[in-house]
């Protein structure tokens, strides 16, 4: 990846943050922003772009997530074996990790299990809560946040009362201790960094993990 100078100064300082686990999701937030137009043009890291394109807008009109909503309303979420929408293409695991260890390796910084499971906290912390519209076609929809005690998700819907929640994205193997119940669907908060942990609370400065 070609970076001019500036660039390259602003990566060795993110770059320290993700190797000495310094950074909570406004780091990864800024970090995404620096790598998004040259990630761009190598299209090398299509779901890495998503999120980096979905945190720059948090009301898209288009990308990877749009065309899963409008699919699932498009096909009047027929499925094709009771679970799965068909043609609703969401991001895959194994696909996230090879193109985050890709990235990471490409710009010199050590890749390990606990900084993948932690930059996709903070991304999924992100992404809680971005709404989709097209005005041409009226398509919309909203995606949410979902986790237990070994993975997290994202989720998408189109947002009204009796809604169906599809699964867009479920990253396993990871540790969570969650304190308490949440409102799916309602919860809005952000991932902070305490004496060297990352940690999620929502918006009164509750912790749910």
């Amino acid at each position: 990846m070609q970076l001019n100078q500036k660039e390259t100064l602003m990566l060795r300082h993110y770059s320290k943050l993700l190797d000495e686990f310094l950074f909570d999701e406004y780091d990864i937030l800024g970090f995404l922003m620096l790598i998004r137009e040259r990630i761009r043009k190598e299209k090398t890291y299509p779901c890495i772009l998503e999120f980096s394109d979905l945190i720059a807008h948090y009301e898209r009109d288009r990308g990877l997530v749009f065309d899963a909503i409008k699919t699932a309303i498009d096909n009047g979420y027929k499925t094709t074996d009771g679970k799965r929408i068909i043609d609703y293409k969401g991001i895959d695991e194994t696909t996230w990790i090879s193109e985050w260890d890709g990235l990471l390796t490409e710009l010199n910084i050590s890749v390990n299990k606990r900084l993948l499971d932690e930059i996709t906290i903070c991304i999924c912390s992100l992404a809680n809560g971005s709404s989709y519209y097209n005005e041409k076609s009226r398509h919309s929809g909203i995606m949410y946040l979902g986790f237990s005690e070994n993975k997290i998700a994202l989720v998408t819907t189109e947002g009204e009362r009796n809604s169906l929640h599809i699964t867009f994205f479920v990253y396993s193997g990871i540790s969570l201790n969650v304190d308490r119940k949440y409102d799916f669907g309602k919860w809005i908060g952000e991932t902070v960094r305490e004496n060297g942990s990352l940690r999620m609370r929502d918006k009164s400065g509750d912790y749910i993990f």
